[in-house]
């Protein structure tokens, strides 16, 4: 089974057609985890496994909160306002990915393509996390890459995964977008090496029990 976990704030509608996009193109049972703040309104979909938790200013919290939680072999790590354009997506992952540590992301759809990881659950647990908390916003898919590039891992999954941004004139600037962005200090991601004196030792704690 497919884990897909997707923090989300103020934005049913657009999360909403990436809910049905997943439920449209699976191969087999996927389980769809989404988490939202405390004030903002709930989605309807009885799918997908919906939870509410006090405002963090950390997207790496919420993601982590997700995984935790999930039950699938791999996870999936999505943004709210994207969209899965590939039939049986499900079933390409895991055959890609068929490694019991293993990572990927979509080689396909807007060219952001490590902000969507894709690990095992064998992966996660090694790690204990799929963003690491001390990144807030941007550069946390970033790190995550790096892991897995010093421990020799890192696949191109042949999936189509379309951000609909503002980054990519695809939206307009939502309340959610803005304050994403507010949130990143750009002065730091400048300097973002320095963020990264710790992925050498991630890196050989995700190959513990690596066969």
């Amino acid at each position: 089974m497919l884990s897909v976990v997707i923090p989300t704030r103020k934005r049913p509608k657009i999360l909403q057609n990436l809910i049905d996009s997943l439920f449209d193109n699976k191969h087999g049972e996927i389980e769809v985890l989404v988490v939202k703040d405390l004030d903002d309104n709930s989605p309807s979909d009885t799918r997908i496994r919906l939870y509410s938790v006090p405002r963090m200013d950390n997207i790496s919290y919420y993601t982590n909160y997700l995984a935790k939680r999930s039950r699938g072999s791999h996870i999936l790590s999505l943004n709210d306002d994207t969209i899965v354009k590939t039939k049986d997506y499900d079933k390409i992952i895991k055959e890609t990915l068929c490694d019991i540590i293993d990572y990927g992301y979509p080689s396909l759809g807007t060219p952001n393509r490590y902000s969507w990881p894709i690990i095992t659950q064998q992966a996660y647990r090694n790690l204990g996390f799929i963003f690491h908390p001390k990144w807030k916003s941007h550069g946390a898919d970033v790190h995550l890459n790096k892991i897995f590039s010093g421990a020799g891992i890192g696949k191109s999954v042949p999936i189509e995964v379309v951000h609909l941004s503002h980054h990519y004139k695809l939206a307009p600037k939502d309340e959610t977008a803005a304050h994403a962005q507010e949130m990143s200090n750009w002065a730091e991601l400048d300097t973002m090496e320095l963020g990264f004196d710790d992925v050498e030792f991630f890196s050989q704690k995700v190959m513990v029990n690596k066969c």
